[in-house]
């Protein structure tokens, strides 16, 4: 089980995607928020920002996150 705990202290709100893992949390502009999800496959997953990338070019907010076994 995997717990993130992410903050938003931008006047504009954010999200943490991961569409393999069918996590969409919304980060509230100026709050924070708990993900909290099941990752049962090790590996490199794409997260992003939806409001701020853009899935066709691959521009935006977006990073890897790594799970280990």
């Amino acid at each position: 089980l995997v717990a993130l705990r992410m903050q938003n202290p931008d006047p504009v709100a954010h999200s943490f995607d991961v569409d393999e893992l069918n996590v969409h949390a919304p980060i509230p502009a100026g709050e924070e928020t708990v993900a909290i999800f099941k990752a049962t496959e090790p590996g490199e997953y794409l997260f992003y920002c939806a409001p701020h990338y853009d899935k066709a070019t691959g521009q935006g907010m977006y990073g890897t996150l790594i799970i280990e076994d």
